[in-house]
């Protein structure tokens, strides 16, 4: 499916325009929100009516259960990823994507505090888990509950039910109130914000976020000078989410560099403001090829196989889009770009 079929289908799922940069942008980061709130929710009531049903000795229902929580932890991680490529100006929006997905993992501490908080905890201490780490990390912490394959950490799990349905239940829980808290911080940032700050910001993000993907999902998982592939260092290589990551992050920013800033080049009614937005919708173009061209899921990625060589052209042609936005399509709109900590320039 190319590209303007797949924006398409994005746009008649809800994004749609509605007049200013302003209220377009705040319509699409409150059905972002919407829709990652609700997903919680049935992920939350799917816990509820099934996980303490299955406080029983019966591992094949347990396994039956897992089952169920993956498809829906799959759908709310498609929700987040949508959501994730925008970082806003204030810091208390900002500080929310860690406290929703906390990646990446460098020292493995999750994990180790999971395993020791299954073993040592035989019920859940609301308060005390508050505290933890892996509460915090949110999505994280879920996708390693769920699919984590070690054979210590499912024994474990699956000999603690009690416990791992408590983590399960609340973790969601704590999720949906960041949430609520990040509605909030981003109602009081669009009601001080103007329409040309918001273009500023918006477009800021959007290449901070290619170039957060180039640098934590591409070029850390795969050494290009060495050819040595890390497959546990790719965002979610345990649920084999990560190509599915990757696509829902490029068409949302597809979807709202169509809404907010297509219409206001096509004003211009100059042919370089035509060639430039071209030149954006071929870079988003290679980069989905890119990820459909790919032939096994990243976790089993080695640089002997064919996807190796997609993978490196797809983070060179991650960096290749960078550059028209930097280059000339900040340029011609008359906006001016900061200096973030992920640009390699």
């Amino acid at each position: 499916m190319k590209i303007i079929q797949l924006v398409t289908l994005f746009l008649l799922l809800g994004f749609k325009s509605y007049g200013s940069s302003v209220e377009v942008t705040e319509k699409w980061l409150k059905d972002q929100s919407s829709d990652l709130k609700n997903e919680l929710i049935v992920f939350n009531e799917l816990v509820n009516n099934k996980c303490i049903a299955a406080e029983i000795i019966d591992i094949g229902k347990k396994v039956q259960l897992s089952k169920q929580l993956k498809v829906s932890f799959d759908r709310l991680m498609a929700k987040w990823q949508r959501q994730a490529v925008i970082s806003l100006k204030p810091t208390q929006l900002n500080k929310y994507k860690s406290s929703i997905q906390f990646y990446p993992d460098t020292k493995g501490r999750i994990k180790k505090k999971l395993i020791e908080y299954l073993r040592e905890q035989d019920s859940i201490d609301v308060d005390f888990l508050k505290g933890t780490v892996f509460y915090s990390a949110g999505l994280s912490a879920l996708e390693m509950l769920l699919y984590d394959e070690s054979e210590s950490f499912q024994t474990i799990a699956l000999e603690n039910t009690k416990v791992f349905c408590g983590l399960v239940i609340n973790i969601p829980l704590h999720l949906v109130d960041k949430q609520l808290e990040y509605e909030k911080e981003l109602d009081k940032y669009l009601g001080q914000i103007s329409q040309v700050e918001i273009e500023e910001d918006l477009l800021n993000t959007l290449i901070f976020s290619l170039e957060e993907i180039k640098k934590l999902k591409l070029s850390r998982p795969i050494n290009v000078e060495t050819s040595l592939v890390k497959v546990k260092r790719f965002e979610s290589y345990r649920s084999q989410n990560t190509k599915n990551n990757l696509i829902n992050n490029f068409l949302a920013q597809k979807a709202l560099l169509d809404l907010v800033y297509q219409p206001w080049l096509l004003e211009l009614e100059t042919q370089t403001a035509n060639s430039t937005y071209d030149l954006v919708n071929l870079g988003y173009e290679r980069v989905l090829d890119d990820l459909g061209s790919l032939e096994r899921p990243l976790s089993d990625l080695t640089a002997e196989h064919s996807d190796y060589e997609n993978m490196v052209r797809l983070s060179n042609n991650t960096t290749a889009l960078i550059q028209v936005l930097k280059r000339q399509m900040a340029p011609q709109l008359d906006i001016s770009l900061q200096f973030n900590g992920a640009d390699g320039d």
